[in-house]
């Protein structure tokens, strides 16, 4: 039997059921830490949000502009989860440059952060887009969006149920799409699958051995 993991999420999950609460990441600025299992445990929740409350599909885009804080992470691997692709999108983009993108890459749904909303939410006017936006880490959420901290609590409190209508999803789907700088002409999006992304922490690991 093979136990190397074949995705993303598996090698989350199982790394929660080995280091449990044990903080995988902590944030600089707050010092508010996340666990293993809680990564886990969320990302697995907002996948269930994203199919169930949103309709976004396995193989569908879902962008994700926020600067680096703790949010991000259970975004990415929750929209991995629900077998779809994350965007992430540098957050220091202007609006012309994230109307390209978002058009683009055709994104189901976004998730901002204060310090993105303003361009965001211009971009998103041009584009006349209708997808759902989360949005994170606002004290007051702008109007028309969903508080990404109402999500996890409203998800908790049905039956879990989401991780047995995961899709599966294997080395060979597309996990991620990173947009190049476009110093020569318009941004192009590069697709990265779980695999390349797996062997990449693999020779990481090795380069550090």
């Amino acid at each position: 039997m093979n136990d190397t993991p074949q995705s993303l999420p598996e090698l989350l999950s199982h790394s929660a059921a080995l280091y449990g609460n044990k903080r995988f990441a902590v944030d600089a600025a707050t010092r508010a830490g996340i666990s293993f299992a809680g990564l886990d445990e969320a990302s697995s929740v907002l996948a269930g949000v994203l199919a169930e409350r949103f309709d976004v599909k396995p193989g569908q885009h879902v962008a994700i502009l926020m600067p680096n804080c703790l949010e991000i992470l259970p975004a990415y691997f929750g929209i991995l989860r629900a077998g779809c692709v994350a965007v992430p999108i540098n957050a220091r983009l202007k609006s012309d440059e994230l109307h390209f993108i978002l058009g683009d890459c055709e994104a189901r749904a976004l998730f901002v952060h204060p310090a993105t909303w303003k361009p965001a939410q211009e971009a998103l006017r041009i584009l006349n887009r209708q997808a759902p936006v989360i949005a994170a880490c606002f004290d007051q959420p702008p109007p028309g969006t969903v508080p990404f901290s109402e999500l996890v609590p409203a998800a908790k409190s049905q039956e879990p149920r989401v991780k047995s209508q995961e899709p599966a999803v294997t080395r060979h789907d597309v996990a991620a799409i990173i947009y190049t700088s476009g110093t020569t002409g318009r941004p192009k999006g590069a697709m990265l699958t779980h695999g390349n992304i797996l062997f990449n922490i693999e020779a990481t690991k090795a380069g550090h051995r």
